[in-house]
């Protein structure tokens, strides 16, 4: 059986080592006499219970009241030393703050996953044909992938595009987007007030309908409650608002308005106009990018082989490919190996500012032989003298951090104020403290 004392003198291990060896043997002469003042199991477990429960309260306390005064040292070492704490905090603090910022960047552009529904099976849809790309699909096409295809479970247009919205106020150049109906289900998005598009919007002959984002009602019409059914002028034409979107919904970034498109996509094959149409769908559960592609570059092929065709149309499209990208990277484009690149290289930056503070670390620790041989002779520990030096590099960090989180800000609202418009999802980025 194991004996009482054996245990406590095990327990006694979580106060720190000073405290144990000053008043160890005291409290193990107290922890006998309570137990023998106990009579009967009950008060020998109740007086186990209060000194377990003591034995924890107090090694805290300790514990904190060692690192308060680790801490007070650290400060006033720090303060008769004050240009390499200044040199050591601004190191770390431009460092920390610089990365921050172009990580936040490169999280909310790359990383940070598409606020939709499943984001990951939304695909953005290209064609091309041999020696020619044309970095979108034909009309025709979307209009029989959207009636055949069995992988993609939705399909919808969407063309980006910039009107200029008439105000009594003035005339302003907003961004819009020529849609189909089946974009905002695609992506999750729903109405706050009014209704989406129909499969009435899109035909000839009826009225020309848009809907509203909800930062641009709020921003351009005061949050109205009466807006739905007004009339507003794009591009000198008028369009009935019938919908305004919930918050945060904004494809393609920025938009401020959607417009129902009117595009007979089935019927260009045998007409001489083919529009051209940025798609995206949404692929089914387990299916695969490479699937995708078959199957759609299967149903192009064989639709532009019906005899219908305009006979220019068919020799056009010889050889035509599809190619199904996720909308993250098509989102990123181009800026995704910038990106990367100059965080690697702020990077690089960062560990040349950890190496140079750790430098400037070992050479104050080589004008501090003295001191440590004085302390030494006192009576203090190598663990304790190993412990105050690691509180005052753990200072030097956290003043440092605390800093760089100021410096992030300021860059990354001057990145985003100086070349914002340039970065995908520009809105989506900011410093995210659960990346």
């Amino acid at each position: 059986m194991v004996r009482p004392n054996r245990v406590y003198r095990t327990l006694l291990w979580a106060y720190p080592a000073e405290f144990r060896q000053e008043y160890g043997g005291q409290m193990e002469i107290a922890l006998r006499s309570r137990l023998e003042g106990a009579n009967g199991s009950r008060e020998r477990i109740r007086a186990w219970v209060e000194i377990l429960w003591d034995l924890v309260v107090s090694a805290i306390r300790e514990h904190l009241d060692i690192l308060g005064r680790d801490v007070r040292h650290g400060l006033r070492s720090l303060k008769r030393s004050p240009s390499f704490a200044a040199v050591a905090i601004a190191a770390l603090a431009a460092g920390i703050g610089v990365n921050t910022a172009i990580f936040s960047v490169v999280y909310g552009v790359l990383l940070k996953p598409l606020p939709y529904p499943n984001p990951d099976r939304i695909v953005m849809l290209t064609e091309s044909v041999p020696r020619r790309s044309l970095r979108a699909v034909l009309g025709p096409d979307f209009a029989a992938w959207r009636e055949q295809s069995r992988i993609m479970t939705k399909l919808a247009v969407c063309n980006e595009s910039t009107h200029i919205l008439g105000s009594p106020a003035g005339s302003q150049t907003i961004r819009t987007a020529v849609v189909t109906r089946e974009l905002f289900s695609l992506l999750g998005a729903s109405v706050l007030m009014g209704r989406e598009f129909t499969d009435a919007d899109a035909r000839p002959g009826g009225p020309d309908v848009a809907v509203l984002g909800h930062a641009s009602w709020q921003a351009r019409f005061g949050g109205d409650p009466n807006i739905v059914g007004r009339t507003i002028t794009l591009n000198a034409k008028s369009f009935q608002l019938v919908g305004v979107l919930r918050p945060g919904f904004s494809f393609p970034s920025r938009t401020e308005v959607w417009i129902a498109s009117r595009e007979d996509y089935a019927a260009q094959r045998t007409q001489t106009r083919i529009a051209i149409a940025h798609v995206i769908g949404r692929m089914r559960e387990r299916a695969g990018l490479k699937d995708a592609e078959a199957e759609l570059t299967a149903i192009a092929a064989s639709e532009w082989d019906r005899p219908d065709v305009i006979g220019g149309y068919r020799n056009m499209v010889k050889g035509l490919r599809v190619k199904a990208t996720p909308l993250t990277e098509a989102i990123a484009g181009g800026s995704r190996q910038q990106l990367l690149i100059f965080f690697a290289a702020v990077a690089l930056v960062l560990v040349i500012a950890c190496v140079n503070v750790a430098n400037l670390l070992v050479a104050r620790a080589a004008t501090r032989g003295r001191e440590v041989a004085i302390r030494l002779a006192l009576g203090a520990s190598r663990a304790r003298l190993t412990r105050q030096v690691l509180t005052e590099s753990l200072l030097l960090a956290g003043i440092g951090s605390a800093l760089g989180i100021g410096v992030a800000y300021v860059v990354l609202r001057a990145l985003l104020t100086l070349g914002g418009s340039s970065f995908p999802r520009a809105e989506e980025i900011g410093i995210d403290w659960m990346a």
